[in-house]
Order: C-alpha cells, then sequence, then structure tokens
C-alpha cells in the first residue's frame, strides 16, 4: 500500500482532491511531519525544517493515483532538471503511528523565486 502526506490543493475539500481522488478506495487520517511550509498565494509548497506541518496521510494500492499526482506536481522522476516538486519519503506521524510516506517538496530556491511566506501555523 503507498503512502502519500498531503497538505494542500489535494487535501479533502480543497481543488484537486476529487480530481485525483474520486472513483478510488483511498484510506484518510490525519497527520504531520516536520518542515517549513509556504504559501505561494494558490498553493503551499513544503520544505525541509523543524516545524510540524500538518495535512492528511492518504493510503492507496492503486499505482495510476500516483503517477497522476505527479503530473499534476510537475515531478518528472528522481533526479530529473524538469522537476517543479520533488517527491521524497519523509517520516509522517498520526495520532497512533509513525509511518514512512511520499511528500512533495519544493526546492527553497523556488520558493523565495515565488516570494513564499512562511505559515507558522503549519496549516495551509
Amino acid at each position: 500500500m503507498s503512502k502519500l502526506l498531503v497538505y494542500g490543493t489535494l487535501k479533502r475539500g480543497f481543488s484537486n482532491h476529487n480530481h485525483i481522488f474520486s472513483g478510488y478506495d483511498i484510506k484518510i487520517t490525519p497527520a504531520w511531519t516536520y518542515g517549513e511550509l509556504y504559501d505561494l498565494e494558490w498553493y503551499p509548497a513544503l520544505t525541509s525544517g523543524e516545524n510540524k506541518v500538518y495535512g492528511e496521510l492518504i493510503e492507496f494500492d492503486d499505482p495510476e493515483i500516483l503517477m497522476k499526482i505527479d503530473m499534476l506536481e510537475g515531478y518528472r522522476g528522481k533526479e530529473s532538471s524538469f522537476n517543479f516538486y520533488e517527491r521524497r519519503e519523509i517520516q509522517v506521524f498520526t495520532e497512533k503511528e509513525e509511518f514512512t510516506a511520499w511528500a512533495y517538496y519544493l526546492r527553497r530556491s523556488k520558493i523565495i523565486d515565488a516570494e513564499g511566506e512562511l505559515i507558522t501555523s503549519g496549516f495551509w
């Protein structure tokens, strides 16, 4: 089973959630990780850091879901110079457990270029 931490437009109630996950069998659990979350106006960006960043852990079996999200997030494969976001394995925490899950990170230089504002609450 694949696990993915979502913290922005892929969360329930946001624009891309139904677009990506509609028709698939998924499990959603409130979760958090450590990092820094930035507001880039239309979407957030996660990067390395020590603050809590809150989102949802989505668990699924169908590999098509990850391929669709890779396309949405501009991820073309590990170490591709054409990536917008990077997909990384990170530690994710829920109320009861700790998991290794995928998450999409944005390079700090891209956040600076976009004049991103730090979200100190960790919620977007």
